[in-house]
């Protein structure tokens, strides 16, 4: 279910580009005097990879009176299950997939992923108020399993629940990923971005601040 919501995502947004980008550049309103490549110099962002990592930062930049920029951005889920209560409880040592498939019988719920992404790019823009982007990043992600020890008597099991997190190292690891999307004028001083990520697999967002 959940690639398919990310394939209905991504089919929309490619279709919003290519009506974008279908447009004749003669048949827009004139050049604003804050527009992409003139005046509209660089722009501070809030962005987030939904719904894997909601909290990001990063920056653009045009290069001079050019329609050609640089952009990059960092991206983490938040928060994160390593601070969780039920992560890694005593009983539990070491805190590994292998010690609970080999010493316990405790049933598995459910697997977990958090993200840490760094990105970069080159945007272009095809028109004062549309841009495109495109670029590469390296991304972290780090796995959890969820497990529950199903034990009658509450005050036997490893937490208060039953359920527990731990790490997952097997499923952990750097890897690399596409990025791409548009970013659109919203104001003097304002601007909003959309595409998609590949490695986390889900639109990313992002509201720039242009000073």
């Amino acid at each position: 279910m959940r690639r398919s919501s990310h394939t209905v995502a991504l089919s929309s947004l490619l279709t919003a580009l290519l009506l974008a980008a279908a447009a004749p550049v003669d048949a827009q309103t004139p050049r604003p005097s804050r527009a992409f490549g003139s005046g509209m110099k660089y722009g501070i962002v809030y962005s987030a990879a939904i719904p894997e990592a909601v909290l990001g930062v990063g920056g653009f930049a045009f290069l001079g009176e050019s329609r050609l920029g640089l952009f990059a951005d960092a991206k983490i889920t938040v928060p994160s299950l390593s601070n969780d209560d039920y992560y890694c409880p005593p009983a539990i040592n070491p805190c590994t997939v292998d010690f609970v498939e080999e010493n316990r019988n405790d049933n598995e719920l459910q697997v977990i992923d958090e993200w840490l992404a760094f990105n970069g790019g080159v945007m272009y823009a095809v028109t004062p108020e549309l841009a495109f982007l495109g670029g590469v990043g390296i991304v972290r992600k780090t796995q959890f399993r969820e497990f529950f020890h199903d034990e009658i008597d509450p005050a036997e099991r490893v937490t208060p629940t039953g359920g527990y997190y731990v790490d997952d190292d097997a499923g952990s690891g750097w890897e690399p990923q596409a990025v791409f999307g548009a970013l659109f004028r919203a104001g003097a001083r304002l601007a909003f971005r959309v595409g998609y990520e590949t490695a986390p697999g889900g639109m990313s967002v992002g509201a720039y601040i242009v000073p």
